[in-house]
């Protein structure tokens, strides 16, 4: 959770809003949900937000609302704070509403950020979780870390607050079989335990994935979900990218534990959307299509949207990537494993945007990339989206990726099709990002 300066009276603000979410919790006990990830707390909130919300009484956090102000406000169903004495008025009002109501929602599904140590002990005083969540443990906030092992230890206390008692049938942790750092998090726990994986005999697991293709289009991912002994196939409709399906199996798991049918888990995901600005595709100008994942960026998520521009089929491809943010003392390690990435691929046409992947030019242009015809190296997105607009050719397919402070959705906006509405498909496109000017 970053930490910003605050005025006194933000202060007293602040800690009348967690103290208000706190009270609410007690009067209403409703479960919780706590998701905690490097990089898909959002995405696994939003598909099980989906599975869930016709089958019981739910309320989903807002947008990134993932530290403990924003943690505080889900809880009481505000998506954003007005630090004015009207709009104290307004939160007491609403804090009135919410504890007295009696339809407040069985199940909170929230996220649980970290970034730094003692993050999730903030968190967990104000909600303890009914189902922990824990997806994936990378090295996306390495700047306020030492190591890999401290971050394991701050989201491992997530999985560890839940506690399940005899009157609590729905309870539990769920756990992703495939990272080795998430699995470390088992050790000890005295709750049920469900773990999920691909290809490995897991609580659940998924087998043959694959991309659908149809006349060279893509059309969505299919696999097959197995548990005690059983098959079903699973087809995403609007899911584009192998990666994706990590999300969709933690989902899997909690409506699992809440007692879903499976087959009825399948129906619903045919139609469930990614969030916006998370391997969205697009269409772009000129008959192109855009992989849109610019809501932020890890090296583990680059990584992975790299080899799904890799496996897309496309006459060309184009990658514009920013840099990757708040990877600390492995920043200059990071960058280069992703330009080697790009340099084991067969991608076309590339564009780095702000200053550290410049120290690596080497590796590409010994590939054969021309410096300024195929290569291209900026400080912003605004020179990117200048470059690639005149460059753009039929059935093209271009990624363009980067940290939220890099704000690569400004690329995204300009290169997109005529008909796609900008409000509904890239994200940060209220009036707050829109007053925020891209700084290095």
């Amino acid at each position: 959770m970053k930490k910003f300066k605050i005025s006194v009276f933000g202060k007293i603000v602040r800690k009348g809003v967690i103290y208000l979410a706190k009270t609410v919790l007690k009067k209403q006990n409703p479960q919780v949900i706590g998701i905690t990830s490097s990089s898909s707390e959002a995405s696994t909130k939003n598909v099980v937000a989906h599975l869930l919300e016709n089958e019981f009484s739910i309320r989903q956090a807002y947008g990134n609302q993932n530290a403990e102000i924003g943690l505080s406000l889900a809880i009481l169903g505000i998506k954003s704070i007005d630090k004015s004495i009207i709009g104290v008025i307004g939160i007491c009002r609403i804090f009135l509403r919410e504890f007295t109501s009696k339809s407040y929602p069985q199940i909170l599904i929230l996220e649980y950020g970290v970034d730094s140590i003692g993050d999730m002990d903030s968190l967990l005083e104000i909600a303890k979780p009914t189902v922990a969540v824990v997806t994936e443990i990378s090295s996306t906030y390495y700047e306020f870390f030492d190591n890999l092992n401290e971050i394991a230890i701050e989201k491992s206390k997530l999985a560890r607050a839940v506690v399940c008692s005899n009157n609590n049938e729905i309870c539990g942790v769920v756990l992703n079989g495939d990272d080795s750092s998430v699995m470390k998090v088992q050790k000890d726990l005295i709750c049920p335990t469900y773990i999920y994986s691909t290809n490995k005999k897991t609580t659940f697991y998924s087998t043959g994935v694959h991309l659908n293709f149809h006349d060279d289009v893509l059309h969505g991912i299919s696999f097959k979900i197995n548990y005690n002994g059983n098959s079903v196939p699973i087809r995403l409709l609007n899911v584009i990218a192998v990666h994706q399906i990590y999300p969709i199996l933690a989902a899997i798991t909690v409506a699992s534990i809440y007692k879903m049918n499976m087959i009825d888990i399948a129906q619903k995901l045919q139609s469930y959307k990614p969030p916006v600005s998370r391997m969205t595709y697009l269409e772009g100008i000129n008959n192109s299509m855009i992989i849109d994942d610019t809501f932020n960026a890890s090296l583990e998520s680059t990584e992975s949207a790299i080899d799904s521009l890799s496996n897309i089929k496309a006459m060309r491809k184009i990658a514009i990537l920013g840099d990757i943010l708040e990877l600390g003392k492995i920043s200059d390690e990071g960058h280069e494993k992703i330009v080697k990435k790009i340099a084991s691929k067969k991608i076309d046409f590339v564009i780095f945007v702000g200053d550290n992947f410049k120290i690596h030019k080497d590796i590409l242009l010994e590939k054969d990339f021309i410096l300024d015809e195929n290569l291209f190296f900026c400080d912003s997105p605004i020179i990117a989206k200048r470059i690639i607009y005149g460059k753009i050719r039929k059935n093209d397919l271009i990624l363009v990726k980067g940290s939220q402070g890099m704000r690569m959705e400004k690329v995204v906006e300009e290169i997109i099709g005529k008909n796609v509405n900008l409000n509904e498909t890239v994200c940060r496109q209220n009036n707050f990002w829109k007053n925020v000017k891209f700084s290095k």
